[in-house]
């Protein structure tokens, strides 16, 4: 029996993985705060609102493959600390669970301009989020670079500017203006995040790390229909 599991399956890009996982595997594992929007018999949906304690639910784990879409915004978590001890703190914290209970391949959702070494707070963070993972030694890391998402979101306003700025892309995506932002929606980075993983690899060649970019993912985007 196929299984994997879905960190943040309740946000733009989780739920869509969420979905295109439940089509293909035998079953499906989330954890979340709140209730995923799908529902589906091969889902096993395990409700926590202290995620300090996801990662004992997660060593429990017997799914082969891991997905985080896990994330938040400086401005929804509300200080520059909070922002780095959920974004970075719980995901790496789950990740090192799901290695520790045995899951071979990683799925991990960053963002275009992830470095460590960044002079910002966002692409810093979630470049040592990568670094840490990848020191994990998943049999296979898959991380996914994506430039701007696009989609229906649900939760509080973003803000004036950050509405603009995704009604622009929005208009742009798929044009010849599309490599200025490499802009995918949430629901077509869910499915390559799924078809990626269902790749065939050589555990012999472990640790395998494959990272994807924006203009790489717009790409797959097109094939993996």
């Amino acid at each position: 029996m196929t299984s994997a599991f879905v960190l943040g399956s309740t946000g733009l890009v989780g739920k869509q993985i969420l979905e295109y996982s439940s089509r293909a595997y035998d079953k499906v594992v989330t954890l979340s705060r709140r209730k995923p929007e799908l529902t589906a018999s091969n889902l096993d949906a395990k409700i926590e609102p202290d995620s300090t304690m996801w990662p004992s639910v997660i060593s429990t784990l017997d799914s082969t493959v891991y997905f985080s879409a896990f994330g938040t915004t400086r401005r929804a978590s509300g200080s520059a600390d909070k922002f780095v001890e959920i974004d970075y703190g719980v995901n790496y914290a789950c990740a090192k669970a799901a290695k520790d209970a045995g899951v071979k391949t990683c799925v991990l959702v960053s963002s275009t301009g992830a470095n460590e070494k960044s002079h910002f707070l966002y692409f810093k963070t979630k470049g040592r989020l990568e670094k840490d993972i990848i020191d994990l030694k998943f049999e296979r890391t898959i991380i996914l670079r994506p430039g701007a998402l696009i989609g229906e979101r649900d939760g509080a306003s973003r803000g004036a500017l950050v509405e603009l700025f995704t009604s622009t892309v929005t208009l742009t995506h798929r044009t010849f203006l599309s490599h200025l932002t490499y802009a995918i929606y949430g629901e077509e980075l869910g499915r390559v995040a799924v078809r990626l993983a269902q790749e065939e690899y050589n555990p012999e060649k472990a640790p395998i790390v494959k990272i994807v970019g924006g203009w790489e993912l717009t790409q797959l985007a097109k094939t993996y229909t």
